[in-house]
C-alpha cells in the first residue's frame, strides 16, 4: 500500500538530511500555510466589532429621528411635553373655607370666595375675602378652668382687654399672584396628576370687634393648584395678614395666618393651544 511505501522512504533518509531539509526555506511554488484560526480570529475582531457597533448606531439615529421635526426620539417626547392646563384669559371662581393657624387663644373658622383674571400663566390679578361664620376657644381657657371674658376682665390695659376679647368678623384683599413652577407628580403607580405653585402679595383689611374694626394691612401667601381636568382645580394657599393692632404703648402689629382650601372654576370652560407661545417653556 501506498502509506507503507512512505514510510520505508523515510526510514532510509539520513538524519543530516532530514535536518537540511527542515532548515531550507520552501519551494517558491509553494502555498504557505494557512494561520491558525484563534490567531486570526483574533486579529479581526476588533475592525469587526467597530464597524457593527458604528452601523448600528447609524441606523438607531435614523429610526429615532423625525422626518417632519428633524429631532430625536428623546428630543421629541419630554418629561413635561406641553402644559395640560391654560390659564391666560380665562376667569377663575374659587370657593374656599380656612381656619386661623396663629392665635393662641381662639381658632376662627371663615367661610369666602376668590376672584382672579389671569394675565397670563404666570401673572394673575386676584381679589378676595371671607367672613368669620365660629370662633372657639383653645385648650388655654379649659386648661385654666376660666372664661375669656374673666381673662380680658383680669387685664389692666383696656387695649388689651378689648384685644382678648375681640371677634374676628373677616378679611379682604386684593393683589397679585405669580406662577413660577408647573409640574406633575404621581399620584398613585398610574395616576399622574399636573399642578403649579403661586406666590400672591397685596393690600388687605381685617375686620374685628376691637376699638378700631377695620385694620388695613398687607397680604402675603403661597399656594398651589391641583388640575382635575380643563376647568376645575384644587386650591390649597396659606395667607398671612399683617395690620397695626390696637394698643395703649403705641405702635403694635398682628398678624391673621390663614390656611385655606378650595375647588377652582375657570371660564371658559375649555380652551386650546392656538394662541400657546411656540417655543414657549414646557
Amino acid at each position: 500500500m501506498r502509506w507503507q511505501v512512505i514510510a520505508i522512504a523515510l526510514c532510509s533518509v539520513p538524519s543530516g538530511a532530514l535536518a537540511q531539509a527542515a532548515a531550507a526555506p520552501p519551494p517558491a511554488g509553494a502555498a504557505a500555510e494557512p494561520a491558525p484560526k484563534s490567531a486570526a480570529k483574533g486579529a479581526a475582531a476588533p475592525a469587526v466589532d467597530a464597524d457593527i457597533a458604528a452601523e448600528a448606531g447609524a441606523q438607531s439615529d435614523a429610526e429615532n429621528v423625525d422626518a417632519g421635526t428633524g429631532k430625536t426620539l428623546q428630543e421629541r417626547i419630554r418629561a413635561v411635553s406641553r402644559r395640560t392646563f391654560l390659564k391666560q384669559g380665562r376667569f377663575e371662581l374659587n370657593p374656599l373655607a380656612g381656619v386661623s393657624t396663629n392665635d393662641p387663644f381662639f381658632r376662627a373658622w371663615t367661610v369666602g370666595a376668590r376672584g382672579s383674571y389671569h394675565l397670563s400663566e404666570e401673572f394673575s390679578i386676584d381679589v378676595g375675602g371671607a367672613g368669620a361664620v365660629f370662633q372657639e376657644p383653645l385648650d388655654i381657657f379649659r386648661a385654666l378652668n376660666v372664661e375669656p371674658a374673666d381673662v380680658a376682665a383680669g387685664l389692666k390695659d383696656q387695649q388689651d382687654q378689648g384685644k382678648l376679647a375681640a371677634t374676628l368678623y373677616g378679611y379682604a384683599d386684593g393683589g397679585v399672584t405669580f406662577s413660577p413652577l408647573y409640574g406633575k407628580v404621581a399620584l398613585a403607580s398610574e395616576l399622574v396628576g399636573h399642578f403649579d405653585t403661586f406666590l400672591s402679595a397685596g393690600l388687605a383689611a381685617v375686620i374685628d370687634s376691637g376699638p378700631s374694626v377695620v385694620h388695613p394691612g398687607l397680604e402675603v401667601g403661597i399656594g398651589s393648584r391641583l388640575f382635575l381636568n380643563r376647568f376645575i382645580v384644587a386650591r390649597v394657599d396659606v395667607r398671612d395678614y399683617l395690620y397695626p393692632a390696637d394698643s395703649s404703648d403705641g405702635v403694635a402689629f398682628g398678624n391673621l395666618l390663614m390656611l385655606n382650601v378650595g375647588v377652582g372654576l375657570y371660564f371658559p370652560l375649555d380652551f386650546d393651544y392656538s394662541n400657546e407661545t411656540l417655543g414657549a417653556k414646557d
